[in-house]
């Protein structure tokens, strides 16, 4: 009599649980006995463990589109400057300093004294008809400039008890007005301590002018700003226009030289007053 196949795997004996489980065990024991395969991380996982400290928005990784920059490494190599190098330089420095220092006091001596050319003495008239009408100063400087007078009043009112920096004591104003002269010497004290007798200072400037020896202009220059760059710009304009129009200078005089002429100008506005003051400070 014919009997049917055996199926598939009838064959094979069902292993009992706990001996599957003894292999399981066994197996898992193998696998961790065996060694690590050396880490060896391709180009692509690298750059995507790279962290990219750059901002998502940005064209590719930053604006170059290159990868960030990891810095550099200085090394001292052990190499330093000539010491006979240095100090000569430094030499020089001080002296070019002592020396600018020097022309600046010779170049204010001469202009409070009197003595430059009297082509300076029409320069500065010159200079005062053309500064008329001067743009309205900036409020935010105003502000600031009495806010930082008003400071210095006060430490000076602190240290010496009088708010009013020293100034040369004018006997001929003394006698005219006695009151005027009390304030200057701090023994009356202004409300705020701020001397109501004399015009507010809005701006000040100081600018350089060289010009050659047939009085053409080489360079005007704001040396010393007011804090209102529109001030300074009209300044500079008025200025140049009174100088194209200003005559040369006669033959000698004290600043008046064959290689040219060097003059610093100190400009001051007032409030309410339509006429920018000018005077010299400097001759070279």
């Amino acid at each position: 009599m014919a009997t049917a196949p055996p199926e598939a795997g009838a064959s094979r004996q069902d292993t009992p649980p706990e001996a599957k489980t003894g292999q399981d065990d066994a197996t898992a024991k193998a696998e961790r006995s065996k060694p690590d395969a050396p880490y060896a991380p391709t180009e692509e996982r690298a750059a995507a463990e790279r962290p990219i400290l750059v901002p998502g928005h940005l064209l590719g990784e930053g604006l170059t589109g290159k990868p960030p920059s990891t810095g550099r490494t200085l090394r001292n190599t052990g190499e330093e400057p000539d010491p006979k190098a240095v100090a000569r330089q430094q030499a020089e420095d001080a002296r070019e300093k002592v020396d600018g220092w020097a022309q600046d006091s010779l170049a204010s001596a001469r202009a409070e004294s009197g003595a430059p050319s009297p082509y300076f003495a029409k320069l500065q008239k010159d200079f005062s008809k053309e500064l008329v009408n001067p743009p309205p100063p900036d409020l935010k400087v105003l502000a600031s400039r009495m806010k930082r007078e008003q400071v210095e009043a006060i430490e000076r009112f602190g240290k010496t008890g009088s708010p009013y920096a020293p100034k040369e004591r004018d006997h001929r104003l003394e006698q005219r007005n006695r009151f005027q002269a009390a304030v200057e010497a701090g023994r009356a004290a202004n409300m705020f301590m701020v001397d109501v007798t004399e015009p507010i200072l809005a701006l000040a400037a100081i600018v350089e002018v060289r010009q050659a020896r047939d009085g053409k202009v080489l360079d005007l220059q704001v040396i010393e700003g007011s804090g209102d760059p529109r001030f300074d710009e009209w300044a500079v304009s008025q200025l140049r226009e009174a100088l194209a129009r200003a005559d040369a200078p006669g033959d000698g005089g004290v600043g008046i030289h064959d290689d040219g002429m060097r003059s610093r100008w100190r400009l001051k506005e007032f409030l309410g007053n339509p006429r920018v003051q000018i005077h010299l400070i400097g001759v070279y």
